[in-house]
């Protein structure tokens, strides 16, 4: 599986689980295509995976309660756990966000 240009990154071997790739701070450098495999890439690197948690259904029940119908997917899970580990920052997070969402809204 290759990754798209717009990755930076730098290929050790074909072996897809020794690659290591990089967070570009500047925002117009975050891949705009094939994000979910950016961000899942990303947080393997870094060993971050998602768990859920009890406070997960009381986040969900407080969302729903307050009339949001906002559903992450595993993607987004990934991409708050990399923010809360300061991974990455709040702007690198909405972009990949926005990246994410109107790739897989097309």
């Amino acid at each position: 599986m290759k990754s798209p240009e717009s990755f930076k990154h730098t290929i050790k071997t074909e072996n897809a689980a020794e690659r290591s790739i990089s967070m570009p701070s500047e925002l117009h450098l975050l891949p705009q295509i094939r994000v979910k495999e950016f961000v899942e890439l990303f947080a393997s690197q870094h060993h971050v995976e998602y768990l859920r948690s009890g406070l997960d259904d009381w986040a969900e029940a407080a969302t729903r309660a307050s009339g949001d119908n906002v559903k992450l997917d595993h993607t987004g899970k990934l991409l708050v756990m990399l923010k809360r580990r300061h991974l990455i920052d709040g702007r690198q997070l909405a972009r990949l966000m926005t990246n994410h969402l109107k790739e897989i809204n097309v």
